[in-house]
């Protein structure tokens, strides 16, 4: 009976592997993103209000251009408009940060929900508002800017309006944006201009592809030669408080769009669809109903799903849940068909924008702490180094009442060495110091089932597992 119930076990545990909360080790090394999928997590705060004023963050994006710099959108309100917190050399010691704020973010920054890079380095944020004129019409839109230090945020000299290089005026209550390097729809140059970007547009209620095409001088105001499709069979419905962001795969040209208001995560195959009539539009835009839209819902039962980011070439797609700050690692292998591999608890309602680091770790900003974070992965280069003169053993698995910690550690290094237990759902349930070279722990009070653990020496990962309590 007794081996029965341990093969049903066993039989569990790989079961529940998949589905499991994730718990990564610390490290320097470039991380793979199913590092994520066994070990702790340490989740680190980068930036705060005090230090950095980071203030009710709504997105944030490394610059492709300055890999270590990163972008961090504070939302702001709608009466002084919205700023970025610019982190040089983000994560290391020599981390510093600077806010910079636009001369009119009243007009070209108003309530800004997202921000996306563009290749080249320019960057277009969106307006979750009405009216960017505040005169209650709908004159409101992404608008793009350099990501220059000398020019973002620079005081406007010479009749400048602003720093901006770009604006369109179609798609009030914007809360989602994604940049598009190779748009199937090419403006009339017959190149792609670098500048094109999907846009949630929560007043229509549709997706629709603002180009930009060659941006104006900084500052300048002439936006006609921009291009706009709007796919209007594409319905979205925005959630007034929680940003819908988007991501696109470049690889098989997938569009995902987090829609918090319903849940879900829909796709949308930005390859298909044919140009129909002209539509109206503000200033001199080009601007067409779309034909032959392909979209899908490819998640449901999330609850607010707000963040997303992809490693396209792990074929893996992450996304917050802002509501109870889960993130999920799907793989798209099927990309029409998301796959749950695991879930990092973060604990924390309230995460907004997530993206991934030149250095393939997870960072995220938190609207209600007015905190930048990074989630430490699983493996690294400094843990390899610690184990490879000392060792870590966790026995017998499954155990029974006593399980053995057994450390071979030199130079004294077992100082400051603990032991964390986790119960199957992620939830600390004790720690113990290890003195010695083999600890043993009581587990006479732990029910059967699968339970986690993980081994830190000076606050770094060293080691984690799972074992089993079979009594």
């Amino acid at each position: 009976m007794k081996l029965e119930l341990l093969q049903k076990m066993k039989l569990i545990w790989l079961a529940l592997s998949l589905v499991l909360p994730m718990y990564p080790i610390i490290g320097n090394a470039q991380t793979q993103i199913d590092d994520y999928l066994s070990g702790v997590p340490l989740l680190v705060v980068k930036g705060n209000a005090t230090t950095n004023k980071v203030s009710s963050a709504s997105d944030l994006e490394f610059n492709p251009k300055k890999t270590t710099d990163l972008w961090v959108l504070n939302k702001s309100n709608s009466n002084t408009g919205s700023e970025m917190v610019i982190f040089s050399n983000a994560g290391q010691t020599s981390q510093t940060s600077v806010v910079k704020k636009d001369g009119n973010a009243y007009h070209f920054m108003c309530n800004a929900a997202g921000m996306a890079f563009g290749a080249n380095g320019n960057l277009s944020t969106t307006s979750n508002r009405l009216d960017d004129n505040h005169d209650g019409s709908t004159f409101t839109g992404p608008t793009l800017w350099n990501s220059s230090l000398t020019v973002f945020g620079a005081t406007p000299t010479g009749g400048q309006n602003g720093t901006h290089i770009d604006m369109m005026h179609m798609n009030p209550y914007s809360t989602g944006i994604a940049f598009d390097p190779t748009p199937a729809m090419l403006p009339p140059s017959g190149t792609a201009s670098g500048n094109a970007y999907w846009v949630f547009d929560g007043y229509n209620k549709n997706i629709a592809l603002n180009d930009f095409v060659v941006p104006h001088c900084t500052g300048c105001s002439p936006h006609g030669d921009g291009q706009i499709y709007v796919y209007g069979q594409v319905s979205v419905t925005r959630d007034v408080n929680v940003p819908s962001h988007m991501e696109l795969d470049r690889t098989t040209g997938i569009l995902y769009i987090c829609e918090a208001s319903s849940g879900k995560i829909l796709w949308m195959d930005t390859k298909v669809g044919t140009k129909g009539s002209a539509m109206s539009a503000n200033e001199t835009y080009k601007r067409w109903a779309m034909n032959g839209a392909s979209f899908g819902t490819a998640v449901t039962g999330l609850t607010k799903p707000c963040g997303v980011a992809i490693d396209a070439s792990k074929k893996r797609l992450i996304v917050s849940d802002n509501s109870n700050g889960d993130i999920i690692i799907y793989n798209i292998s099927v990309p029409k068909a998301p796959v749950e591999l695991g879930r990092i608890k973060t604990n924390a309602s309230g995460i907004m924008g997530l993206t991934i680091a030149p250095d393939g770790k997870i960072w995220y900003v938190n609207f209600n702490s007015n905190t930048v974070v990074r989630v430490d992965p699983a493996t690294n280069t400094s843990v390899s180094n610690i184990l490879a003169n000392n060792s870590v053993s966790v026995y017998p698995n499954p155990v029974a009442t006593e399980l053995q910690v057994s450390t071979a550690f030199e130079n004294n290094i077992r100082i400051n060495s603990r032991i964390e237990l986790y119960d199957a759902v992620g939830k600390k349930v004790n720690e113990f110091k290890l003195d010695d070279a083999i600890t043993t722990l009581n587990l006479s009070a732990y029910a059967n089932g699968i339970h986690f653990y993980r081994i830190l020496n000076n606050g770094m990962v060293i080691s984690n597992g799972k074992f089993i309590v079979s009594k």
